[in-house]
Formats: structure tokens, sequence, C-alpha cells
């Protein structure tokens, strides 16, 4: 399990970096683990790009037959999945993680 956590920013400058980081857990990840968690907890800055992001990740869990739970998503994430009518794609989670249903992503920092 991988334990990075994500940048604050989900923009065109971070989008590609993270991308690669969520697709590669993704793959590595079994199925019938659950749902993709991605910690979303420190992201302040979310762009075009942030939903295209998140977007082609849920698109891939579901090739898969997974879902993708955001986990702490913070309202600048909400409001533009809500904008677009997208939250339905997506599992929402504020409260801890279920460490034997799901794979936890943190990508960026490491501590």
């Amino acid at each position: 399990m991988a334990h990075e956590l994500l940048p604050a920013a989900l923009t065109i400058y971070e989008a590609q970096a993270t991308q690669s980081v969520l697709l590669a857990a993704l793959s590595a990840s079994q199925p019938e683990n659950g749902a993709l968690e991605i910690d979303l907890s420190q992201v302040s800055d979310f762009d075009g790009a942030g939903l295209q992001l998140m977007l082609a990740v849920e698109r891939a869990a579901r090739q898969r037959g997974q879902q993708v739970s955001l986990l702490q998503a913070p309202p600048c994430v909400v409001r533009i999945l809500e904008e677009f009518d997208l939250l339905c794609r997506f599992l929402l989670t504020h409260g801890s993680r279920d460490q034997t249903s799901s794979h936890v992503i943190h990508h960026g920092a490491s501590a």
C-alpha cells in the first residue's frame, strides 16, 4: 500500500505526475479489494486538469470493476464535481478508511 499524500494543488501543473502515480497504484491493486481510496485532505487548489485527472482514474477503476472513493474531499473538489453533475461517479468518505477493503493512495510529500 502506497503512503504518500496528494499534493495541495491538483492543477494543470501537477496533474500528469499525479495521474501516473494513481494509475500505477490502481494497476497494483486487486479489484476484489474494493474501492480505490484517494486521500484529498490536503488539496486546496483544484481546476479542470484536476477534474480530468479524477475522471481518468475513475474510468480506469470502473474498467477494472472498482469504484473510487474520495477521502476527505475538500469543498473546492466537491463544488466542481457538483457543478458538472459528476459527484455520483465517486464515493465520498469523510471518516476513517477501512484498510481491509480499500487501497489508499497518498501522493506527494513524504514524511
